[in-house]
Order: C-alpha cells, then sequence, then structure tokens
C-alpha cells in the first residue's frame, strides 16, 4: 500500500469510525443483556437521530462530490485551453 504521509485513506477513515461505532454499541448493553422500558425508548430516539444524521451527512457529502465535480471539469478545461494555445504556438515554431 502506498505511503501517505499520515493521511489516512477515506476508506481506511470510515473502517476506523464503522468499528469504533461498533464497539459503541457494545458498550450500551446492559451485563446481563436486557434492557430497561426507558432504554429502549432512548434507543429509538437515538436510531432517530442517527438516521436524521447519517441522511444530513449522506446530503453534505453528495453535494462535496457535485463540487468536486465541477471544480474537476473546470481544471479539464483549463488544461485542455493551455494544451491547445502551446499546439498553436509550435505549430507557428514560434517556441
Amino acid at each position: 500500500m502506498p505511503e501517505n504521509d499520515g493521511e489516512e485513506s477515506g476508506e481506511d477513515e470510515i473502517t476506523r469510525n464503522m468499528t469504533a461505532d461498533e464497539n459503541m454499541s457494545d458498550d450500551d448493553d446492559n451485563d446481563d443483556g436486557s434492557s430497561s422500558g426507558s432504554e429502549e425508548s432512548s434507543s429509538s430516539g437515538d436510531e432517530i437521530e442517527n438516521e436524521k444524521r447519517r441522511l444530513q451527512c449522506v446530503q453534505e457529502m453528495s453535494e462535496l462530490e457535485k463540487q468536486f465535480v465541477d471544480i474537476k471539469e473546470q481544471l479539464y478545461k483549463e488544461r485542455i485551453s493551455q494544451i491547445e494555445k502551446k499546439l498553436i504556438t509550435v505549430q507557428e515554431g514560434n517556441h
């Protein structure tokens, strides 16, 4: 695997976060494996909040991906323009 100089790839970060989430959910269980009624209702509330947060994150990620595609397209067009200018210069023999 290539070295990233201390940077974490997105895939590694997601795996690390998923593992941390699993560990947190293991801590929520009682020692005897049962849960009380108030914990069930708060657990249900937590699930709703988690789902809202997940949807918000998905929406933000979608927006970031759109921005990335737009910027990538802009950079591509700028690079093509630069190459065309160099090509014209070479064809004219001024290079």
